[in-house]
Parts: C-alpha cells; sequence; structure tokens
C-alpha cells in the first residue's frame, strides 16, 4: 500500500491488478441505496481511415458493423426492455442505472466535421436508457442565462469548451447527487482530458489516475463519485487486460462465434474481431459481457485472446 499525502486531505491509495484506486477522506459519506459513477469508454471499431461509402455525411469517419454492433450491445431499449452490458455490470455492482449519456462533440473548433463516432456509439445506449440522443454540449448557467458549451475532444486555452473551467463536473454533479450514473464517449486521444475535467474539484488524483486511463476499445474507466460531491475513486480494465473488461461471445481469430454460449473471450488488441472475418449472422447475434475477472487463456501468440469468463 502507498501513502500519499495531499494538501487538503490524507488519500490512501491501494494499487490492485485490476488497477483500483480507493481513497479516503476525513469528511463522513451520507450513502446512498446505490454508487453514482461515471463510466468512460473509448468509441466502438472503425474503419481505418476514410471509408468507401460513409453513410454519414459531411463526415468522413464511420464505425464498421462490428462497430455499430459493439455499440448496441452497450444498451438499447427492444420490445419494451432496456438491456445491455452496462445496466447488467451496474446492476451487478450496485452501480446507480445510467441515466445521461454524453459524447464527443462531433464538429471541429474551426466549424468543420470531426468524427462521428463517439456519438454513433453512443446513440443506442442513449437511446435505450433515456430516450434521447447522447448530449454533446454541458448547459451552464451564465448571468442567468443558460449558455451551451460543445463538449470538444481537448481542453483548450481559450477555454471556451464543455471540458474547460469545471462545466462538465457543474453538469453532471445534479444528476449523480440524485443517485444517477453517467456514461461517456470518447476518442482515444482526449480520454486524459475528460479525466482531468471529472476531477476538476479533486485535482491531487489526476497524475495518479491519467497513466491508468486505458484506452482499449473494450476497457471500462469507472469514476465513483462520493457524497462530498467529487470523485473520489477510480477503477479500470487495468493493464494485464484481464480485469474490468468487455468480452464477447466470438473467436476473435476465425470470426465463428462461440461453442460455449456461455464463453466470452477478452481480446488483446481490444477489438471484436481485428481480421473483420465475421458473418452477418455471428454480427446479428453477438453479445457482450462485462467481465469483472477474467481467466488467462493459453499463451499463443498468434491468437488475439487474451483471456475469457463464463457468463453465469
Amino acid at each position: 500500500m502507498k501513502v500519499i499525502t495531499a494538501p487538503i486531505r490524507r488519500i490512501i491509495i491501494s494499487l490492485a491488478a485490476c488497477s483500483c484506486f480507493p481513497l479516503s477522506s476525513s469528511l463522513t459519506a451520507q450513502p446512498l441505496p446505490c454508487t453514482p459513477v461515471a463510466f468512460l469508454f473509448r468509441h466502438a471499431e472503425d474503419y481505418d481511415g476514410t471509408p468507401q461509402n460513409p453513410i454519414n455525411p459531411p463526415f468522413n469517419k464511420d464505425l464498421t458493423p462490428a462497430g455499430y454492433r459493439h455499440a448496441d450491445i452497450y444498451g438499447h431499449y427492444r420490445y419494451g426492455f432496456y438491456e445491455g452490458m452496462v445496466n447488467d455490470y451496474s446492476i451487478y455492482k450496485n452501480y446507480c442505472k445510467v441515466s445521461r449519456v454524453y459524447a464527443m462533440y462531433d464538429y471541429n473548433k474551426d466549424g468543420g466535421p470531426g468524427t462521428p463516432n463517439p456519438r454513433l456509439t453512443a446513440t443506442p445506449l442513449s437511446a435505450g436508457c433515456c430516450f434521447q440522443s447522447p448530449l454533446m454540449e454541458v448547459d451552464v448557467v451564465v448571468v442567468n442565462k443558460t449558455k451551451k458549451y460543445p463538449l470538444y475532444e481537448h481542453v483548450s486555452e481559450e477555454g471556451d469548451g464543455g471540458l474547460d473551467e469545471g462545466r462538465l463536473l457543474e453538469a453532471i454533479t445534479p444528476i449523480l447527487n440524485s443517485g444517477n450514473s453517467i456514461a461517456i464517449f470518447w476518442t482515444r486521444q482526449g480520454m486524459g482530458d475528460v479525466a482531468k475535467a471529472l476531477l476538476e474539484n479533486n485535482q491531487t488524483l489526476i497524475p495518479i489516475i491519467l497513466p491508468n486511463i486505458s484506452d482499449l476499445r473494450s476497457s471500462v474507466n469507472i469514476f465513483k463519485w462520493s457524497a462530498q460531491e467529487m470523485f473520489t475513486e477510480f477503477s479500470s480494465t487495468g493493464k494485464n487486460k484481464l480485469s474490468k473488461i468487455q468480452c464477447f461471445n466470438v473467436n476473435p481469430d476465425t470470426g465463428f462465434l462461440t461453442v460455449d454460449p456461455r464463453r466470452f473471450n477478452c481480446m488483446k488488441s481490444g477489438f471484436i474481431n481485428k481480421n473483420n472475418n465475421m458473418s452477418d449472422y455471428a454480427l446479428t447475434n453477438l453479445k457482450g459481457h462485462i467481465c469483472e475477472t477474467a481467466i488467462p487463456a493459453a499463451s499463443d501468440p498468434n491468437s488475439d485472446i487474451e483471456g475469457y469468463c463464463i457468463q453465469p
């Protein structure tokens, strides 16, 4: 155990294989029936370069078929039910239900088209949990007027985006305090800036947490909210890729679904199927599961399988 002394409070950090960072405070927390959290995910599988027939003009970027299926697996509303691996994992961990979904703004600061991939990944979950499109702006009251700030990819020197000056944290604080969770979808390059924005009022943790943000497409980053109105605990997939990891019922090497439907494979690359050899049938029947702890697979340098878990 490693002890770090902060100017205001003493923070105890426990380093575990799953990259969990529980922190203690001298303040007394007011318990809720569930734990509010912020999930931070990288967007789903996309094309390397410009797709031949992009379906989201004016954007020249798009998710692959596996990426669209991955997005649907996060969560969706179908046949009168809300379901998906985020909700399943939240129930398992007693996290509060996700009631708001955010995605990176899909236009650049100069007004030109950016990437729609975070928004496309977030859309099924946002529709399923919240019956709305993912939010790409935050509303902040300025001089008795509500102003919208786009969630640009990075913190900016101009201070005019949703990640700047504590705006994201201000927007989500009432949601978390009311016993709800949020989910955020972003690009790999900007995930560190999202973490900084979430830790605006607990900046002592930034240098501790940033190196442990996992940016695999199958990673799970979780910031736990406390009664002190700040994020005081963080956990993520970890460097060994066997904890808090998204796993799928497919063999990534062959593109075939697993023989045992309860087996979910966890990929070294983080891609569902990096060889892009899944049939339409396999994609349609693809399922995902967030494994708390995966079983290491037999060592094989030619395989993309890092481990697996058996869904109960």
